[in-house]
């Protein structure tokens, strides 16, 4: 759903590094494409509003470079379109539970900070109101829950045309950041929120919810139209592949070929499971088992189910 006046900009990750499958000569190609949806979406058209959802870092410490890079494009359109305000929320992945460490976020909000047009939405939920519509923007909070931090929307007395926030749609054992529908009913009917890469929209609690997916596919999940991820047979390979990432079914004896000139081609092995053929990415495969593997040691050590996810993401962060 579309609101209009607004440019909504899903979580663009900046920052995050593709090697995977990667040929050497075109290492590099995939973090340009980012850069250049990114650019495009901060000078796109009329409108009078841009929202970054969240996660506009793949992780809590980048590069400098990354960080200098998006604060001067947010500079640039701030100058060249000054009636436009531009907000940018916190994610899960720009934040830390380290409250005595600096993060990449920190950085750029310091950057950020005299550029009249733009607001960081970091540690409180905040209000923007143009005289005729109201919008509030919740951050992600490594401390308090969803609904802690939409409880002074509650108490404002304000009632809102739409409320943006970085939520998971699904509890999967722990809501404490699971979208506040029920008590954000009281205040606005429609939520939009970052933070599930795959795009969809939904009713619950009486409220609709618009999940924007990310800035880009990241995954050949987050992409069913194939824009950038596709899984085809070695025969099946496009002659022009140079802006997709391949993932190739491979056939007994088969080979992954070399010589494609793709962003990026890994192999999908045939296997046979108990007397039937299955496909199985062997390194995303190997990941998942490691991933599920920490998942339960440290369940099973006690540690509480935020730290488990903390230890995860920066496992991911390592393997990416």
């Amino acid at each position: 759903m579309n609101i209009p006046g607004v440019t909504i900009l899903g979580d663009p990750h900046l920052g995050r590094r593709f090697r995977t499958g990667v040929p050497l000569h075109r290492l590099g190609d995939r973090e340009s494409m980012q850069w250049r949806d990114f650019e495009k979406s901060l000078f796109h058209g009329n409108d009078d509003l841009h929202v970054c959802m969240g996660d506009i870092f793949d992780k809590s410490n980048v590069p400098n470079a990354v960080v200098l890079k998006a604060a001067g494009l947010y500079r640039r359109a701030a100058e060249a379109m000054p009636s436009k305000t531009f907000v940018i929320i916190m994610g899960n992945h720009d934040g830390s539970r380290n409250a005595d460490a600096a993060s990449s976020f920190d950085v750029l909000t310091e950057l950020l900070d005299e550029v009249r047009n733009v607001r960081v939405v970091r540690d409180e939920a905040e209000v923007l109101w143009d005289g005729e519509r109201c919008f509030a923007f919740v951050p992600w909070s490594p401390f308090r829950t969803a609904e802690e931090m939409v409880q002074p929307l509650l108490r404002s007395g304000l009632q809102f045309d739409a409320v943006f926030g970085h939520w998971d749609v699904d509890a999967f054992g722990d809501d404490t950041n699971l979208v506040p529908t029920r008590q954000l009913r009281k205040v606005t009917n429609h939520v939009v929120t970052g933070h599930v890469h795959l795009p969809s929209e939904f009713k619950r609690d009486g409220i609709l919810v618009t999940v924007t997916g990310s800035m880009q596919p990241y995954t050949h999940a987050e992409d069913p139209d194939g824009r950038l991820y596709r899984t085809v047979p070695l025969d099946g390979i496009p002659e022009d592949a140079r802006d997709l990432n391949l993932r190739v079914m491979l056939q007994d004896g088969e080979i992954l070929p070399t010589d494609v000139d793709c962003l990026s081609i890994t192999a999908l092995r045939r296997q046979v499971d108990d007397g039937e053929d299955v496909r199985v990415d062997t390194e995303e495969f190997a990941q998942l088992e490691m991933r599920g593997l920490l998942r339960k040691r440290l369940s099973e050590a006690g540690v509480e189910t935020g730290l488990v996810d903390e230890v995860l993401q920066l496992f991911e962060e390592t393997e990416g």
